[in-house]
């Protein structure tokens, strides 16, 4: 007598996701990742009084961070020295790397770039960006 097994086919061949990943990370082990960068995430309210900006960016000190207004163009960047493990140790894997990043952001038009705030808490970026104060309407008197 004999046994009878089902067998399902997409468990017998591995998914083309899983054979690309396979291939990614045997290029990446042969070839390293050290230049490869990673765009940090960013997180964007909005409330009456203004905007604020969020920037995952763990591992900086605020005096790696480049925040420029060039009319309504806001950018952070950071440009710093990867530091070397040693000769004797080499990545196997790396997914992250905040050592040179640049984002860009456009704002609406009329902020005061002298009114925006900028913090680094635990790995956060915040920027504050008020609102402009509404042109309010002016009502002229008549002599």
């Amino acid at each position: 007598m004999m046994t009878l097994v089902k067998r399902t086919p997409s468990h017998s061949f591995p998914s083309f996701s899983n054979v690309l990943e396979g291939f990614i990370n045997d290029i990446d082990f042969k070839f390293g990742q050290d230049h490869q960068a990673t765009t940090p995430s960013v997180n964007i309210t909005e409330n009456q009084e203004g905007y604020t900006l969020e920037l995952a960016a763990p591992g900086l000190n605020k005096e790696d961070f480049h925040i420029n207004l060039e009319q309504n163009l806001l950018s952070i960047s950071v440009e710093k020295n990867i530091e070397t493990k040693g000769e004797d140790t080499k990545y196997k894997r790396k997914e992250f790397n905040f050592n040179r990043f640049k984002r860009s952001f456009s704002l609406p038009e009329h902020i005061d770039g002298n009114k925006i705030e900028a913090k680094y808490e635990q790995g956060i970026l915040r920027l504050s960006i008020p609102k402009p104060e509404e042109v309010k309407p002016k009502s002229i008197r008549i002599d």
